[in-house]
């Protein structure tokens, strides 16, 4: 568990092309699964097994069950059942949290924290125009990343694991390692520039500042704390000057929901959610969905979708947790979230001030960002709410098995098993899927240098072509994008056909305005403008950015002046 910690901070691959949010995923899974498999081992093997049945953890446990009964109506089932064996193996690892001694889990929280510090230090590092491992993000505004991945990760991170310091606090003598963590864990909220960041330093340093208050410490370090939390935000407002200046610029220009980046998934949240009230679009099915909730939008309101920094702007998640849950699992999911409250309100949290703290920096990030869908964060929430259960449930009761205890054991494993052999899977496939693109990027390069050979470049993407094809069905939810990544080989060697027929089976499998337009240019190669024409300005009104890759500069004008984004 303590790896597992470490380990949802700074893990990274490089040659993946999910290379920090996913290699997480994988990785900590796997190591929570492994740690459950042996901790439920350890318990079936004496006479009885002994469990946590707190109501939190019953509510808990709930989740995974509502995310695999909507594999029924999912557009992915299986991509749905392999979210729900992931919150099932989280929820495992909440008992075995539940299960650990006091130093124990002070000793993986430990380690969280130690990670969560790497990753601001390096983050610090960029700040300072050294990148140490060459992780430096995409170009522009988002270039600060640490080990997250992006600024919004990492400032999530750090808010989550700063509430951590406090914990056995006073029964520590290690003042200075704390101070030094919390430290830079602070500035690498700063470094980060992020708006939801801000806000929640900001409420996690007010709660700080109203238990000093309830403690009735003197004056003196009363007006100290406040001195100091004001010269801190004073300092986050300052670095955030450039970030807010282009916010205030975009909101007049492109609105307020574009401005704060997150018009997208809100608005397509909103369509999925007015469609589909009662049962949701199925657990791990607003990626699939996005593309054709958030076209519906733009179209009933006459918009055109907000230009991001890096095309296409496809909104894998809604960035905001309570709208996305409801959006997937509707009814039942809304009623999950109430019941979650009710049973976590009765743990009393404002009783201990880690919890505290944690509630207070994740709240802005509940409705800004996702971060119950993100290791950096996910982590150490689940230590700290294995805490609150541990020290402050009046309702927990100890789960005693005895006959069934090994078949709760096989349960767990035959769970683990499944989703490690998945992640692995998906891992190796995000890794050909960054060499595949990588591929594709030289061909065009060296072709329109002329310095590639017809011959070569078609047997470059033939490979690709077959290599794309071979790997179909090797991972849940892999072969939408497979198929346009097949289609953009067979664009590459004048395959218009073949190329039309990857992306409308890309398209059926999930809607994606890559997809649009990969369909739309492969139409227009075959001289068919006139059915290319609407998948082409589809596209382009999720994603004008995406204009850019229209090959016929009269089509493309064209395309923008339909959708009213021609300058």
């Amino acid at each position: 568990m303590a790896l597992a910690m470490l380990a949802s901070q700074i893990v990274v691959i490089p040659m993946a092309f999910s290379s920090f949010r996913l290699s997480k995923s994988v990785v900590v899974l796997a190591l929570v699964a492994c740690a459950a498999v042996a901790w439920f081992f350890a318990r079936a093997s004496g006479n009885r097994m002994r469990l946590v049945a707190s109501p939190v953890a019953g509510v808990l446990a709930a989740y995974p069950v509502l995310l695999a009964a909507s594999a029924l109506w999912a557009p992915c089932p299986a991509k749905t059942i392999m979210v729900a064996g992931e919150a099932a193996i989280w929820i495992l690892g909440f008992l075995v949290l539940t299960g650990l001694d006091e130093g124990e889990l002070r000793r993986a929280s430990w380690w969280a924290v130690a990670g969560g510090t790497i990753s601001a230090a390096v983050a610090l590092a960029q700040t300072a125009g050294v990148s140490p491992f060459q992780l430096g993000g995409v170009k522009g505004r988002l270039k600060i990343v640490g080990l997250a991945g992006n600024p919004s990760d990492l400032a999530a991170a750090c808010v989550v694991l700063l509430p951590l310091l406090f914990v056995g606090i006073d029964r520590s003598r290690r003042t200075w390692p704390r101070i030094a963590a919390g430290t830079v864990l602070v500035a690498g909220v700063f470094a980060a520039q992020s708006r939801a960041g801000l806000a929640a330093f900001f409420l996690e340093a007010l709660v700080l500042l109203v238990w000093l208050v309830s403690r009735q410490v003197s004056k003196r370090t009363l007006l100290s704390g406040a001195v100091l939390v004001l010269v801190l935000l004073g300092i986050g407002i300052w670095v955030a000057i450039p970030r807010f200046q282009w916010t205030i610029k975009e909101m007049r220009s492109q609105g307020l929901l574009s401005a704060i980046n997150r018009d997208g998934g809100w608005t397509a949240a909103a369509v999925m959610i007015r469609e589909h009230p009662w049962l949701g679009i199925g657990g791990g099915g607003f990626s699939c969905r996005f593309a054709s909730a958030r076209l519906e939008y733009l179209q009933a309101h006459d918009r055109v979708g907000f230009k991001r920094i890096g095309w296409a702007s496809h909104f894998p998640n809604a960035h905001d947790d309570p709208l996305q849950v409801v959006a997937e699992l509707g009814v039942g999911g809304l009623l999950w979230m109430v019941a979650l409250g009710v049973v976590f309100v009765r743990i009393r949290p404002w009783r201990s001030l880690p919890l505290s703290l944690a509630m207070a920096g994740l709240a802005p990030f509940l409705f800004f960002h996702y971060p119950s869908h993100m290791m950096v964060t996910l982590a150490p929430m689940m230590i700290l709410l294995a805490m609150a259960v541990r020290r402050h449930d009046p309702a927990r009761q100890p789960l005693v098995l005895r006959r069934s205890r090994w078949l709760v054991f096989l349960a767990v494993l035959a769970i683990g098993a499944a989703v490690v052999w998945t992640g692995i899977r998906t891992v190796r496939l995000d890794i050909w899927r960054k060499n595949a693109n990588m591929t594709l990027d030289l061909v065009q390069v060296r072709t329109r240098q002329g310095r590639l050979p017809v011959k070569a470049r078609k047997m470059l993407l033939n490979a690709l072509d077959m290599e794309g094809t071979a790997r179909l069905g090797k991972a849940p939810g892999a072969n939408a994008w497979l198929w346009r990544i097949i289609g953009l080989t067979r664009l590459g060697r004048g395959d218009a056909t073949g190329a039309e027929a990857a992306f409308r089976k890309s398209l059926n499998l999930c809607p994606h305005e890559e997809a649009f337009l990969g369909l739309g240019i492969a139409l227009a190669d075959q001289g068919r403008i006139n059915e290319a024409f609407p998948w082409l300005s589809d596209a382009c009104r999720v994603d004008p950015n995406l204009a850019k890759v229209i090959p016929d500069p009269a089509l493309r004008q064209a395309v923008m002046e339909s959708i009213g984004a021609a300058k």
